[in-house]
């Protein structure tokens, strides 16, 4: 029996000692060996919560096996099954009471529910998961609710609904956020909704996925700041999305008055953006960014930069600011 070890020396700035019993194996080193540890009859505290349960976890070659862990930490429970490597199957089901016993500057409630499975380029997931008052670094969210059904090659389903209201990212606010998809991991609609202080933007299109890239034909984006600013899509254009490959097509938004282009790519590292805009209202970019002062005038910018992997940016940029002028109210 291992009786009260401080919790901070694993996790520093977690209060708490532990008692557990331990059992331990191990055969082989490398690859090919296997490293075995149960963990029973947990108990103490952790940030002046009760703790209490079990777990057993085994390290095979370069994969993590987690049976039956299940973990109470005051109102916090966790259950966890499956294997972390390469190669993910897990089922988890979890109800955070209070998401700082996870995370130290983190806080709020999740629950949250499903399976993880595939690897990255063929991943398969079933979430249903809430959340509220959360805040996890600069992040944080009034609430959140989600439920995806992605099995490209089982059901082959790509069903998604998303909601978050209140999201803040450092000091920029979105009322609202909502993404949702219906249809087949090879032809899906997918729809995505922006609600933010002089902003509202709306995109919709057909999309697929193969090969662990998420491919987006929009055929349809409005920009609208509740003013001066309207800007529709003047042609569809596509949107690929996976995970060391980023890419946008030239994408142009237009009004009566004002026009906006650009494009940009990552691809494993490679980096590439271009930008064009024609008496775009400053008004829209700067919504936000100082509480009672608004910015009047018009833009027109020409801008371009490139990154080879590791390197810097280097690009140019020409602007030119039409009857600019900065207004606030005290």
């Amino acid at each position: 029996m291992v009786h009260g070890i401080d919790v901070a020396t694993v996790r520093p700035g977690i209060d708490g000692r532990l008692n557990f019993l331990l059992e331990a194996s191990g055969e082989g080193f490398g690859e090919t060996g296997m490293l075995e540890a149960r963990f029973s009859s947990i108990s103490g505290t952790v940030r002046g919560q009760r703790a209490r349960g079990r777990a057993a976890m085994a390290l095979d070659g370069e994969d993590w096996l987690l049976s039956d862990v299940r973990l109470q930490l005051g109102a916090t429970r966790l259950d966890v099954d499956g294997r972390v490597g390469e190669h993910i199957d897990v089922r988890f089901d979890v109800d955070a009471a209070d998401l700082a016993l996870l995370q130290t500057d983190a806080r709020g409630r999740l629950v949250a529910r499903g399976t993880v499975r595939g690897d990255l380029k063929n991943p398969v997931l079933d979430l249903d998961a809430r959340g509220a008052d959360i805040r996890w670094g600069d992040i944080a969210l009034g609430t959140v609710s989600a439920k995806i059904a992605l099995d490209p090659a089982g059901s082959g389903r790509a069903d998604a609904a998303v909601t978050i209201d209140r999201l803040s990212i450092a000091d920029r606010m979105i009322d609202k956020l909502e993404f949702s998809s219906a249809g087949t991991t090879a032809a899906h609609h997918a729809k995505l909704t922006l609600a933010a202080p002089q902003l509202q933007l709306n995109a919709a299109g057909n999309a697929s996925l193969a090969d662990g890239i998420w491919r987006w034909r929009l055929a349809q984006l409005r920009a609208d700041d509740g003013r001066e600013l309207q800007l529709a899509l003047e042609s569809p254009t596509l949107l690929e999305l996976g995970v060391d490959h980023v890419r946008v097509e030239q994408l142009c938004l237009r009004d009566a008055q004002a026009r906006l282009c650009g494009s940009g790519s990552n691809l494993a590292g490679k980096r590439a953006v271009t930008v064009a805009a024609r008496d775009l209202p400053l008004r829209a970019l700067t919504t936000g960014v100082a509480a009672g002062t608004s910015f009047d005038g018009t833009l027109t910018i020409d801008g371009n930069a490139a990154a080879e992997p590791g390197a810097a940016w280097t690009g140019s940029l020409r602007a030119v600011l039409d009857k600019a002028a900065v207004q606030h109210r005290f």
